[in-house]
């Protein structure tokens, strides 16, 4: 079943047939997403009179069957927006997500002149080249255990035109071999445990490396990269995490007795989900 007319408002009312999702917002934002995506035009473009051709719809088709077998609409797109930044996503990243927006908009505005930034678990290269494109004197390394992480970052920053030093480590074991003002984090909090409990356009989709931690120690990484951090900030310095909303206090509370000033904060929707803890001697 094609749509009755080429233009906007019945490819949109066609779109919304076919998606198979009880959520209509959802579907709407799917729908504007594809066709500006698809015809590579603006919303007011699309509206003055756009016919869409019939490559385009069998574009349409394709991208909508696998938006109903649970395919992320991102990597359908390859394409995720992050601090105003197009970024290009795949099966080996996360795909950036609005309350790491809030994380680095919180480092920005409690380190606006830092000149050293180390981003540890980088994937995209979204919080790293962020810091990078806002700070402009600063060094940004970023490290990620993936080499293949690390190739779709490379490229990002590559497209951005912002320069950002990305190495592969793994940091259970390796350590950085400089100083910085800022080390920032968005490392893997979810316990195997909760994949279950896990929308499959998740789990089926986004790398389980950069997602899960073992049942028994959801507070791997945290305790790791402080111990790093301790080492490796600054006097003054700043370490952020991203955290999982049932652990972020026990982020906190694990903090306290090794930094000289920790703060829990919530994000926009009120969940706690981001630690921010400074490096006095």
């Amino acid at each position: 079943m094609w749509p009755s007319q080429n233009n906007l408002q019945a490819v949109n009312a066609w779109l919304k047939s076919i998606l198979n999702h009880d959520d209509e917002r959802e579907v709407a934002n799917w729908v504007r997403a594809l066709t500006e995506f698809v015809s590579k035009k603006s919303r007011t473009q699309l509206l003055i009179g756009y016919l869409f051709s019939e490559s385009e719809l069998n574009a349409l088709q394709a991208m909508s069957a696998r938006l109903n077998a649970g395919e992320p609409l991102q990597h359908i797109t390859g394409e995720a927006w992050f601090m105003g930044h197009r970024f290009s996503v795949n099966e080996h990243t996360l795909i950036p997500r609005p309350e790491t927006e809030e994380l680095v908009a919180e480092i920005l505005e409690r380190r606006p002149k830092a000149k050293s930034v180390l981003d540890i678990g980088t994937g995209s290269g979204c919080i790293a080249i962020s810091l990078a494109a806002a700070l402009s004197e600063a060094n940004v390394v970023a490290f990620d255990v993936s080499q293949l992480a690390l190739d779709v970052a490379k490229r990002n920053a590559a497209e951005l035109g912002i320069p950002v030093s990305f190495l592969q480590k793994d940091i259970l074991i390796d350590h950085p071999n400089e100083r910085y003002d800022v080390i920032v984090s968005n490392p893997p909090y979810i316990p195997a445990a909760e994949r279950e409990e896990m929308d499959d356009r998740v789990t089926a989709f986004e790398p389980a490396v950069a997602l899960f931690t073992p049942n028994d120690d959801p507070l791997l990484f945290y305790r790791r990269i402080s111990e790093i951090a301790m080492e490796s900030l600054f006097q003054g310095g700043l370490l952020a995490f991203e955290c999982h909303e049932r652990y972020a206090e026990s982020v906190a509370e694990m903090l306290l007795p090794m930094f000289s000033k920790v703060e829990l904060k919530n994000d926009l929707q009120g969940k706690p989900r981001m630690v921010f803890a400074e490096w006095t001697v």
